[in-house]
């Protein structure tokens, strides 16, 4: 398991250095926003999510319902009070 969660994290690091460099290149510095978007805010999220999705149904499959709960709720309340 641990392995294959390496395996996950190299891959998923090199993947978004690429897309970083390819966006850098692709927008050179006309919208740095839209690249601090694309970069930061997409990619951010987007492994956020993947990451907030697979542990929220991996609890849920072990049948540990009270820790979802609190990992779900935690999550999202804490999002929002950090807004």
């Amino acid at each position: 398991m641990i392995a294959y969660i390496t395996l996950g994290g190299i891959l998923g690091t090199l993947a978004r250095y690429r897309l970083h460099h390819a966006v850098r290149h692709w927008i050179d510095g006309h919208l740095p926003e839209l690249r601090g978007g694309l970069t930061i805010g997409f990619c951010g999220a987007f492994t956020t999510m993947s990451t907030f999705s697979y542990e929220s149904i991996r609890l849920l499959g072990d049948g540990e319902y009270r820790y979802a709960g609190l990992y779900m709720g935690g999550s999202v309340l804490g999002c929002l009070a950090a807004h």
